[in-house]
């Protein structure tokens, strides 16, 4: 992966690769914060419907 990060660093420029830089990071952020919801409501449902059969 170093590798092609370097790569497309020196193929776009800098300025480019620093708005790929940011929206990477802020997309793996927002992904976090979204699996921390999902697991308690997955954990709900699967709970739900044991109760249920």
């Amino acid at each position: 992966m170093v590798f092609v990060t370097s790569y497309v660093a020196k193929y776009v420029g800098p300025e480019v690769f620093g708005i790929i830089a940011l929206a990477t990071a802020t997309f793996q952020i927002i992904q976090i914060i979204a699996q921390l919801g999902n697991d308690n409501i997955i954990f709900k449902r699967v709970s739900k419907k044991k109760n249920q059969e």
